[in-house]
Order: structure tokens, then C-alpha cells, then sequence
């Protein structure tokens, strides 16, 4: 039973993130000037595709059942890839592109950083431990991507609190119709990805499936309503 839900929700995640990701490839396109909200957007696809092929991954790989720290490795190595990108795409909209490269090269630096480790761990023989899972490197790994996640809420935190910057008035009203449309989902955003480092170290199937169709149907709502911030873009 637990085993049927977990692949049901890895087909699901997989097939919806890839749709998403064609989508927003599509949508808007030619049609929209801003380059800030095209970068998004682009970002926004990228991040999907990760997500949706390292859901086919896992669905075709049934990592999970071999190995529950195999499964959470793969997890990290994706999310390594598209969690950055998310941030990137909600600060660069908040910031209306300000500030855009510094985030860009922070952002780099992390993942580079990450993918080091796990090359350690892989030639070490210390990236895997099911019975020891404290004691490996995608452990330290997940506790570096812990930090990256709070350093990013943080940034979120002080655009939402106030202006950190002085904006035209074609700037500010890109500003805040994307505070309208995104402020909330990027909220429930944030404690999502505060937890996404972890989840992978349970093994409890169960709690896995209700998690990621939880996590992917936040994940079309978000990208819903960067989809309808599209049309104000467009007026």
C-alpha cells in the first residue's frame, strides 16, 4: 500500500513538473518585454524540469526501496540544482532585477560548493549510511543547504518588511504587483524548503507520498499565480 502511494506520488510529481515547465516556457512567450519577469520565468522552468526529471528518476529507479540515504542523496543532488533557482526567480522579481548577479554568483558558489562535498563523500565512501546517516557527507550537505535556505527566507523577510531601494515608477509597480501575487505563496514557500533538506532522511513511505503531492500541488499554485502576474506584467 505504502509502496503503491509513494510511486503514485513520484509519477504525479513527475508529470506535473514537466507540464509546468513546458507551460511556462510557452506561456507569456514574445509577448511580455520585461526582461525581470522573463528571467523568472525562465528560472522558474528550469527548476521544474529538475524537479520533474528527478521525479522520473526516482519513479523508474525505486531508489527509496533500496536504499532510504540513496534516495535522500538524489533528493539533495536535485534540489541543490533547483531550490536556488526558485529563490533566484522570487528575489530577482522582489528586487525588480536589483542586486540581480551578486544573488546569482551566491547561488553558484552554494551549488558548486555542494556538488565538491558530494564528489568527497563518492570517492571517501562517506556520502551513504542508512544505519549512520549523521556521520556522512550528504548529512553535512543538507545542514550547508539548511543555512541556504535560511539566508534566503531572511532576504524575503527584509523585502516584504520594506523597500531596500529606490525604484522607478515602472520598477515599483512590477514591485508590488508581484508582492500581490506572490507574497503568500512565497511564505508557505519558505517552510517548505526549511524542510526540504530533511524529509528525505525519513523512511517512512507513508509520510513521503502526502508530503511530495502536498509539495506539488503548493508548487502548480505558486506557478498559477506567477502565471497570472504575467498578465499585469503585460499592461
Amino acid at each position: 500500500m505504502q509502496e503503491d502511494m509513494i510511486t503514485g506520488a513520484r509519477f504525479m510529481g513527475a508529470v506535473t513538473m514537466l507540464i509546468v515547465a513546458f507551460v511556462l516556457a510557452l506561456v507569456h512567450h514574445n509577448k511580455i518585454k520585461s526582461k525581470v519577469y522573463n528571467r523568472s520565468r525562465w528560472m522558474l522552468v528550469f527548476a521544474s524540469l529538475f524537479l520533474g526529471i528527478h521525479m522520473l528518476v526516482q519513479f523508474f529507479g525505486h531508489y527509496r526501496e533500496e536504499s532510504n540515504g540513496l534516495a535522500w542523496t538524489i533528493n539533495l543532488m536535485c534540489y541543490t540544482l533547483s531550490v536556488p533557482l526558485y529563490c533566484q526567480a522570487i528575489l530577482n522579481l522582489f528586487r525588480v532585477g536589483h542586486g540581480y548577479k551578486a544573488i546569482m554568483w551566491e547561488s553558484s558558489v552554494f551549488i558548486v560548493l555542494c556538488f565538491i562535498f558530494f564528489e568527497i563523500g563518492l570517492l571517501t565512501d562517506s556520502l551513504i549510511d542508512d544505519e549512520q546517516p549523521y556521520t556522512t557527507f550528504h548529512f553535512f550537505i543538507a545542514i550547508l543547504f539548511s543555512f541556504y535556505i535560511l539566508q534566503a527566507t531572511y532576504r524575503f523577510w527584509k523585502e516584504f518588511k520594506d523597500p531596500q531601494r529606490a525604484y522607478t515608477d515602472k520598477q515599483f509597480k512590477l514591485r508590488q504587483d508581484s508582492m500581490h501575487y506572490l507574497s503568500v505563496p512565497v511564505k508557505i514557500l519558505a517552510v517548505i524548503l526549511l524542510s526540504v533538506p530533511w524529509v528525505g532522511m525519513l523512511g517512512n513511505l507513508f509520510f513521503q507520498s502526502i508530503y511530495a503531492m502536498v509539495t506539488f500541488v503548493f508548487l502548480l499554485w505558486f506557478d498559477f499565480r506567477f502565471y497570472l502576474l504575467g498578465f499585469a506584467v503585460e499592461e
